[in-house]
């Protein structure tokens, strides 16, 4: 299960693993992270949701 979401995560743009790491394994919060890259608070939300749903779908098989 480690790999599959470990090549999951590796499927996803440069941005949305960053924000993955971010929050997930550095627990920055939105803020933080959207200073890092220098972008909203919104835009960093949309692309976290992006990349859990993405995450979502390519797990919802092996879950199952």
């Amino acid at each position: 299960m480690r790999m599959i979401l470990k090549e999951a995560i590796d499927e996803l743009s440069e941005r949305e693993r960053l924000v993955i790491s971010l929050y997930y394994y550095e627990n920055l919060n939105l803020s933080d992270i959207a200073k890092v890259l220098d972008v909203s608070i919104q835009r960093v939300s949309q692309i976290n949701t992006k990349a859990i749903s993405k995450l979502k779908e390519k797990m919802n098989s092996y879950i199952k």
